[in-house]
């Protein structure tokens, strides 16, 4: 699991105009070694709910996420491309698509 954390980066240093940090967001100063420690002991949470089929998870996964919902492409590790909405994901954490494709692997993109 790789995860990027804006943390004071300014917006004339972001990639694309969507992007933000944590200081533009108005977390100014932060302790990086707190933050760390926050998202580890979140993640020890959540991987604790996710351990024990916690039935809420996938619920709450759901109410929070900005893919569901959408259009997607999902570039696959063979090179295969999948594009269509994203509306549900597996107790297992695999994306479902409107198709009924199901991916459990692969890169996925927003479409506009």
């Amino acid at each position: 699991i790789g995860i990027g954390i804006n943390v004071s980066t300014v917006r004339e240093q972001l990639p694309i105009a969507t992007a933000s940090s944590l200081e533009i967001e108005g977390y100014e100063n932060l302790d990086r070694e707190d933050l760390l420690v926050s998202i580890l002991q979140n993640l020890t949470s959540y991987l604790k709910r996710w351990e024990s089929a916690d039935p809420s998870l996938v619920s709450e996964y759901l109410e929070c996420s900005s893919t569901i919902g959408r259009e997607v492409r999902v570039e696959m590790p063979a090179g295969v491309v999948y594009e269509s909405k994203a509306v549900g994901v597996e107790n297992t954490g695999a994306l479902i698509l409107e198709d009924e494709i199901v991916i459990s692997v692969g890169d996925v993109v927003h479409l506009r």
